[in-house]
């Protein structure tokens, strides 16, 4: 992922949960399946948590997995793991 000057500069503006959700969905659909990602990116680069979790709803992979994709959206929009994903 650290290849991709888009995704690390993005990387760079997300806590540890934005992190792991950009972690997964490159292992999921791959790295340059997230690359495609251009506007969720931008908008993670401008701390737009709303508009990045838009921009994950409005995709061919929301279509696919779109239960994942509202807890990882959840989470992408808070900040924070959703109870969904009880770690403690």
């Amino acid at each position: 992922m650290l290849a991709d000057e888009e995704i690390t500069e993005a990387l760079q503006h997300c806590n540890q949960p934005r992190c792991d959700i950009l972690t997964s969905m490159a292992y999921q659909i791959g790295v340059a399946g997230l690359a495609g990602f251009h506007k969720m990116l931008e908008a993670i680069c401008d701390e737009d948590w709303d508009e990045a979790a838009a921009q994950m709803l409005d995709s061919s992979w929301a279509e696919q997995t779109p239960e994942r994709a509202e807890r990882q959206v959840e989470v992408m929009e808070s900040g924070q793991w959703a109870p969904t994903y009880d770690f403690e």
